[in-house]
């Protein structure tokens, strides 16, 4: 059984995603791997370079996926995952994959 047999209307929702990737051949790459499983369904993909950026943007909208790099320069993406899910909690709902 695939998981969209169960969930027929998926194709209506809007899925908000935001990437965090400093680097911009790892950022396309990972805009075009969401696209491609977009199943028909609308994605609005924003991306940012620094995880500065994307916190001003959390404090703007709410995303259903947030993809951090986690060697960002300065700090880890870990670091600045804790920091976000601190600062806005409720914007995403966080689990490491």
């Amino acid at each position: 059984m695939n998981y969209l047999d169960d969930h027929e209307g998926i194709g209506d929702i809007m899925i908000n995603v935001l990437i965090v990737d400093d680097d911009s051949l790892k950022r396309g790459k990972i805009v075009a791997a969401v696209q491609r499983t977009a199943l028909g369904g609308e994605i609005d993909i924003v991306e940012k370079t620094t995880a500065v950026e994307a916190a001003s943007c959390l404090k703007e909208r709410s995303f259903d996926l947030l993809v951090l790099d986690v060697n960002l320069p300065m700090r880890t993406g870990d670091s600045h995952r804790q920091t976000m899910e601190q600062n806005y909690y409720g914007k995403f709902n966080c689990e490491r994959i």
